[in-house]
């Protein structure tokens, strides 16, 4: 057998992989979240790791130099950890992870209105990225999944109403999406098994959606409208690559 840790429903739980059948076994535990197993050699015993750590966001003022970090403002404290805030284009709103209600959950406001803060009760979202704002701020692509799914999915959420929309994707499973300049093109990054990450350029024009163009061996893609361009962030090279607005013509930046 082989014990690992692995996120299980937004929150790190003990598995075991039976290395002759291929068959995994959880072990969910309560509120915490047991890391690093080290298994004992001569008793059926295990040693792990509790993850407790917080984490908070502050806004800080860049325009005044080093001086304007000791003047920072810690936004929406809790007991529980703020991560991966994402502001939306227009500056109005923010989208950020939180377990501060016991459960990971997708959190939005309206920075005008500090009370109208609230959360998407039944999206459980990955927090390996932060959320994707489409440029005119009134939606954005989360990575998560509803509770009771099996597989991680797309959910476009458009904040205010507090919709959460799940894509019709086929392509393995997502880790990262971002929309593209063409509101009828998407871009998304998924495992096509063994742990092989790539991008897919869609055309959601149409259903079932169309593929237009993938590149093999990426972690993330973000488009860079400005530069009529697409930034890759590589997986296994480490690098950072660029394409043109089609996903092609790859060529390697740093």
């Amino acid at each position: 057998h082989v014990l690992f840790s692995r996120y299980i429903d937004g929150r790190a739980g003990l598995s075991k992989l039976d290395t002759e059948t291929g068959r995994i076994l959880d072990y969910v535990g309560d509120e915490n979240s047991p890391m690093y197993p080290s298994v004992a050699k001569n008793a059926g015993m295990v040693a792990f790791e509790v993850e407790n750590t917080r984490s908070r966001m502050r806004r800080v003022a860049v325009a005044g130099g080093s001086e304007a970090v000791y003047g920072s403002e810690r936004l929406f404290d809790s007991s529980g950890s703020n991560l991966l805030p994402s502001v939306s284009p227009d500056g109005s709103q923010l989208l950020f992870f939180s377990d501060r209600s016991g459960d990971p959950r997708l959190w939005w406001v309206d920075q005008r209105q500090p009370d109208s803060l609230r959360s998407f009760d039944d999206l459980l979202p990955v927090p390996r990225y932060p959320p994707m704002w489409r440029a005119d701020s009134q939606r954005a692509l989360v990575i998560g999944r509803r509770v009771g799914d099996a597989a991680d999915s797309v959910y476009e959420v458009e904040p205010g109403p507090g919709l959460a929309t799940k894509l019709p994707l086929s392509d393995g499973q997502p880790v990262h999406a971002a929309y593209h300049p063409d509101p009828n093109r998407l871009l998304v990054t998924a495992d096509r098994g063994e742990g092989r990450l790539g991008v897919t350029l869609y055309d959601r024009s149409r259903q079932p959606w169309r593929a237009l163009a993938t590149v093999d061996d990426v972690a993330a893609a973000i488009p860079d409208a400005h530069n009529r361009r697409i930034v890759l962030a590589g997986m296994s090279q480490q690098n950072i690559l660029s394409t043109d607005l089609d996903l092609k013509h790859a060529r390697t930046i740093d």
